[in-house]
């Protein structure tokens, strides 16, 4: 729907916005990012006191290091992490043997997320959302964004995920990889190739990675163990497959680089305008200019401000949410245009609000001629 706007400017001009109240500035409630992270196994047990905010050592850091690179360019809501079981790694494959290719706790963790993203919808429909997760939280989200309907708007508002040390099975020269299928039977499951992902896998972690010989036949003892020694068995057979799965700390500069190169490229261009009523432009008649805007960006743009100048005189106004890759309007229409030429300037983000990678785009300048005739 498009709502009309009469302005007292000069007594003859109207804007026409798409889709917004003719009066107010733009929204400021919410941020333009949120940051939802999920933890691993065992992490943060007590989601009301840890130094982690409830989402795990290394996507604490990751969100860290973000907040750092994008500093005060974009702002973005930093969630506590999802709270669900992150049940133990003995306890999450004890799930896995009870109910083949699924476990309670990342069942839960997936209903947690989705929640989550739905509850901020709600709240803040042009919100977008970058996820992290490692180990289980890997896992969680992965299986999450599998359930969604690819070209849906859900799937459409995740702009980045990073995943550490996903179990879940994947696929690397035909060969399957992770201790994780090997212990339950678990399908290779690919990520949903529409939304922009980073897998980390470090070297020599078994978890996501090539399986060593060690941690194959501890993983065999530990499964054949008796009640009595299984614990024992089992921490031992941990050690063994994930003596590089502790260090993804250290990845937070290098995913926190990806993050800040989507999350900070923005650019909304002004690409063209065309008249929507006839030429030539005859003094007493009601001529109409349609600029048009072009997200370039890798976000979507949420609500933006214009401003149009009119023969001098200044009208600022807002329009709503780009897509990434979209394409937006704003018309202009004069009522009874006197005779002469009429420059109008139009501008998007005149006050600088958006940090965009292109700054020398977002102007255009007409000349309408209005004749006697």
């Amino acid at each position: 729907m498009k709502i009309r706007l009469i302005v007292p400017l000069v007594g003859v001009l109207s804007v026409l916005l798409a889709g917004l109240p003719a009066t107010g500035a733009a929204a400021e409630e919410c941020a333009r990012v949120g940051f939802i992270g999920v933890k691993g196994s065992g992490e943060d047990p007590d989601p009301e006191d840890n130094a982690h905010r409830n989402m795990g050592a290394p996507v604490h850091r990751l969100a860290e290091v973000l907040a750092e690179r994008l500093g005060e360019n974009l702002w973005v809501e930093f969630y506590p992490g999802i709270d669900y079981p992150a049940v133990t790694v003995q306890e999450l494959g004890e799930q896995f043997r009870e109910t083949p290719g699924t476990a309670d706790s990342v069942v839960s963790g997936q209903i947690a997320l989705l929640a989550k993203l739905n509850e901020i919808t709600e709240t803040c429909p042009d919100q977008q959302f970058v996820l992290a997760g490692y180990s289980q939280g890997a896992m969680v989200i992965k299986n999450a964004l599998n359930g969604l309907n690819p070209t849906g708007p859900m799937a459409k508002r995740i702009k980045a995920v990073v995943l550490y040390s996903d179990p879940l099975p994947n696929i690397k020269n035909g060969v399957v990889r992770g201790v994780f299928p090997k212990l339950f039977s678990l399908a290779p499951t690919e990520f949903p190739s529409a939304i922009r992902h980073k897998i980390h896998c470090n070297p020599g972690d078994s978890v996501c990675g090539k399986v060593s010989n060690t941690c194959t036949l501890k993983v065999l003892d530990a499964m054949n163990a008796t009640p009595l020694d299984a614990p024992q068995k089992w921490n031992d057979a941990w050690a063994a497959c994930t003596e590089a799965h502790h260090t993804y700390e250290s990845n937070a500069d290098e995913a926190a680089d990806w993050l800040s190169g989507i999350l900070l490229n923005t650019d909304l261009a002004v690409t063209g305008y065309k008249y929507l009523t006839p030429k030539p432009v005859c003094a007493g008649s009601n001529p109409a200019v349609q600029l048009e805007i072009k997200n370039k960006g890798k976000l979507d743009s949420g609500t933006y401000d214009i401003r149009w100048i009119v023969d001098g005189d200044p009208l600022d106004h807002y329009l709503p949410s780009i897509p990434e890759g979209g394409t937006g309007h704003a018309e202009l229409h004069y009522h009874g245009i006197p005779q002469g030429t009429h420059t109008i300037t139009f501008i998007v983000d005149p006050g600088e609000r958006l940090v965009e990678t292109k700054e020398d785009n977002n102007r255009k300048d007409i000349n309408v001629v209005a004749k006697a005739c």
